[in-house]
């Protein structure tokens, strides 16, 4: 017999015998190709948003007085080009 999709949501299962990334040499487990891209797509987008959560957590922004004195508008505006510049500095390191 041969290996099929262990995929499974709710009562849907995959069940595909398309299991081709061994010409590859990579190990896809017990997932179809179609699959195994689909989870290493989800563990990737996983691992980059809890890196601008860092990124965030730990920025330091640096704010001009003048918007400290303004609108809160302005402010959050303002925090949140900051955090941007930060995340994307981060991807230019």
């Amino acid at each position: 017999m041969s290996k099929q999709c262990k995929f499974k949501v709710g009562k849907y299962n995959c069940g595909s015998y398309a299991f081709n990334l061994y010409k590859e040499q990579i190990d896809q487990s017990e997932y179809c190709d179609r699959h195994y891209w689909q989870d290493q797509a989800q563990k990737a987008r996983a691992d980059e948003r809890e890196a601008c959560a860092k990124v965030c957590e730990t920025a330091e922004v640096p704010i001009d007085i003048s918007i400290w004195q303004g609108t809160k508008k302005s402010l959050s505006a303002a925090t949140a080009m900051g955090l941007a510049n930060a995340i994307r500095a981060r991807g230019q390191a």
